[in-house]
């Protein structure tokens, strides 16, 4: 918040659990308070979860993984889509991953989360269309993040290899996405998933 303010900008932080509807409620209606609309949302809270083999997730692996990637997204569209109907434009970016296209061992319910944001996204873009709202997905590949070193340690510079930009990606790269899916250039953008993987999926 504070580099926002420093570069002219004005900006509002407000603590919010994805975890609890009536926090993400106060999240929206302390924006439309502050402001008087909300015109971009980019829901980006998520949770790798645990690593597991397939038949030893537990349910409380479940609960945590699915109730953060899917149910706080859920619940956020919903909040952010109520605002948006009433003020007859909108534009929501939802953070998915290259899971909604490739498969990694030991990650089935963190799959089954991002495919389920992309389902998500897609059907809201088509319902909400009328409304003049335009609903996206970004797809990160490898990134540089707390939650890449949490993955996968000390095999991250081996997997940046596998990767046709034979490095991983900087959260820089994946802002500039979402800030054109959120310009006016995106104005006939919509229900799409874009991948930002350093070409990981072409192989």
């Amino acid at each position: 918040m504070s580099a926002i303010q420093a570069a002219g900008g004005e900006a509002l932080f407000v603590p919010t659990d994805v975890l609890q509807e009536a926090s993400i409620a106060n999240l929206v209606q302390t924006t439309l308070e502050h402001y008087g609309h909300l015109d971009i949302a980019f829901n980006n809270a998520g949770t790798e979860g645990v690593s597991r083999a397939f038949i030893d997730n537990t349910n409380d692996d479940y609960a945590l993984t699915m109730n953060t990637n899917i149910r706080g997204v859920w619940w956020c569209m919903q909040h952010q889509l109520r605002a948006m109907v009433k003020q007859g434009r909108g534009c929501i970016i939802n953070n998915a991953s290259i899971v909604t296209q490739s498969a990694f061992a030991q990650t089935a319910l963190y799959t089954a989360s991002k495919q389920a944001v992309l389902g998500l996204t897609r059907v809201a873009a088509l319902e909400y269309s009328p409304h003049s709202i335009r609903v996206n997905a970004v797809s990160p590949g490898v990134t540089q993040t707390p939650m890449l070193h949490r993955l996968m340690g000390d095999a991250a510079p081996d997997f940046m290899q596998t990767t046709a930009a034979h490095r991983t990606g900087t959260p820089a790269e994946i802002t500039a996405i979402v800030v054109f899916l959120a310009s006016k250039g995106a104005s006939y953008v919509n229900g799409q998933n874009f991948t930002v993987d350093g070409g990981y999926t072409l192989g």
